[in-house]
């Protein structure tokens, strides 16, 4: 190969790299946050706020989680492709009241039976 093209693939990965970090932003802490699906204990929609950052060991390489605080005060690690930055309105307290778990998911459960029977 020669030292032409091996620059001009090194040029291409590094440009690739770039354009992959602009479409992924890293989210600040204090973030208000919505599941984009469900994993773990947290169902898609439901609204939660970033508190912190871990990098967790993986193979060779070191992997980004959120530390966030989701309604009903669930607290999950999540990665970067399970959250998204959505301005639900709640603040840290709203979301650590245990009562607001069983308001939300009343809601959702009322939701579910008016798309089933389409109202």
């Amino acid at each position: 190969m020669s030292k032409k093209l091996a620059r001009e693939i090194e040029k291409g990965f590094a440009d690739a790299k770039r354009g992959l970090s602009r479409l992924r932003s890293p989210v600040p802490i204090g973030t208000r946050i919505i599941a984009t699906r469900d994993f773990g204990p947290i169902r898609e929609g439901q609204p939660g706020i970033v508190t912190g950052k871990h990098m967790v060991p993986f193979l060779f390489w070191e992997r980004l989680f959120y530390l966030c605080t989701f309604m009903g005060n669930i607290k999950v690690a999540a990665r970067p492709k399970e959250i998204d930055d959505f301005d639900h309105g709640h603040t840290l307290e709203d979301l650590e009241n245990p009562m607001s778990l069983q308001y939300s998911l009343g809601v959702v459960a009322d939701r579910a039976c008016n798309e089933f029977w389409g109202e």
